[in-house]
């Protein structure tokens, strides 16, 4: 799978099976390894459990950074979700491509 985030103009790859999910951000190379836990059909929470940007060693979060993910329409070819983002907690709508 892959995703284009309009909010910062990167491209993640995105490599998951049933448990973990793993990104790797292409224009820089950092890379995270989230838990993913399925919480029905269409909702799933990522927990960051490893990271090579310093995410967990900054300091920033006093727990692993957790997200909600909610996908509201599928296609054969992508998703589209939203989610929440800390601090201010905005609503962002993103779309994960899957590829073939």
């Amino acid at each position: 799978m892959k995703i284009y985030s309009e909010l910062n103009n990167m491209t993640y790859s995105i490599i998951r099976d049933k448990t973990k999910q793993f990104e790797t951000e292409k224009e820089t190379g950092r890379e995270a390894e989230w838990e993913i836990i399925w919480l029905n059909d269409c909702e799933y929470k990522l927990i960051l459990l490893k990271d090579n940007s310093g995410i967990l060693t900054s300091g920033q979060f006093k727990t692993a950074p957790s997200f909600i993910y909610k996908i509201i329409s599928t296609t054969s070819d992508y998703y589209i979700f939203e989610t929440r983002i800390p601090p201010a907690m905005q609503l962002i709508t993103d779309t994960i491509f899957l590829v073939k």
